[in-house]
């Protein structure tokens, strides 16, 4: 009790180089460079050992293929001073690629996916159940969705922990989580539902 550990080490044996070392962070308002999508998305690699193709496979798996064939020089675009050139949405998976370029033990995405839309969310959490599966991940996010596959949910009100669990557990408890549940899933289906002349709302 009173400690937290990261494999079994007490957070506070670690030097702050040994820590930084082990963790990889995607923050929801991303700090992007006036340098290249590339350079961005290996940020942690000195410019001569960047490994292209660990940036391709890292971008497609960020959901960024799209956006690198509409930019004009794909992976090469210079992004302008803290990605002033990019939307919202691909400046957040700019840095879910960073995080998943860098090799970590612990991956810490803080609302990376609060711009994105549902089929793209859908996608970026696929790509978080498999990375889970090698290290270890925390969320923080307000989309439900993209915390149901979690081991375990901490639920956060006014600052404290009211409540912990599985997704299962907790939408099947009173609550905060299972109000903003049934109320997220009604809204996507709102979304989603056909107007009048055959499109979308």
């Amino acid at each position: 009790d009173g400690t937290v550990q990261l494999d079994g080490r007490d957070l506070n044996a670690l030097s702050e180089e040994e820590l930084r070392r082990c963790v990889a962070v995607a923050p929801q308002d991303a700090t992007l460079f006036s340098r290249t999508v590339s350079e961005n998305i290996a940020f942690s690699a000195p410019a001569e050992a960047i490994d292209l193709e660990l940036v391709r496979r890292c971008a497609t798996a960020a959901c960024l293929d799209n956006d690198l064939a509409a930019l004009p020089m794909g992976l090469d675009t210079v992004v302008g001073e803290r990605g002033i050139t990019l939307s919202g949405g691909q400046r957040q998976r700019i840095a879910l690629a960073r995080a998943l370029y860098r090799p970590c033990r612990l991956m810490m995405l803080d609302d990376v996916l609060s711009a994105v839309d549902h089929h793209t969310e859908k996608r970026l959490i696929a790509t978080l159940q498999a990375r889970a599966k090698q290290q270890t991940t925390i969320i923080s996010s307000h989309r439900i969705t993209a915390l149901t596959h979690a081991d375990r949910i901490l639920v956060l009100e006014g600052g404290r922990v009211t409540a912990s669990g599985s997704h299962k557990e907790l939408i099947a408890t009173p609550g905060i989580y299972a109000r903003t549940w049934i109320y997220q899933q009604q809204l996507e289906q709102t979304d989603r539902a056909p107007d009048d002349e055959g499109g979308t709302l």
